[in-house]
C-alpha cells in the first residue's frame, strides 16, 4: 500500500512542478474518536490534493504545534513552486 500511495503521490507531485499552490490544514475526529489534520495542496486551477492526514490524538492543538504539522509538510513536499517556499 505505501508503494501505490508513493507512486501516485510522486505522480500528482510531477504535475504540480513550477505552479502556485496553496497549502491548506483541515482537523477533525473520526470515528474511533481520534484527532486528525490532513495537509492539503490547491493549485491555482482549483485542483487538491491530499499530502498528509496526521494521527494528533494526545497533543494540544496549539499555534506552535499546527506551524510545526505545516513546516514538516512543506517541507514533505518538496515541491518546486512559484513563488519558492520560504519556511522559517
Amino acid at each position: 500500500m505505501d508503494a501505490v500511495y508513493e507512486e501516485e503521490q510522486a505522480r500528482s507531485f510531477a504535475n504540480l512542478e513550477g505552479t502556485t499552490v496553496s497549502y491548506s490544514l483541515d482537523g477533525w475526529g473520526n470515528v474511533k474518536s481520534d484527532h486528525i489534520v490532513s495537509v492539503s495542496i490547491t493549485t491555482e486551477g482549483g485542483d487538491t490534493f491530499l499530502l498528509d492526514s496526521i494521527d494528533t490524538s494526545g497533543n494540544s492543538h496549539t499555534g506552535e504545534y499546527l506551524l510545526s504539522i505545516a513546516k514538516n509538510s512543506i517541507h514533505k513536499s518538496k515541491l518546486n513552486t512559484r513563488p519558492p517556499l520560504e519556511v522559517s
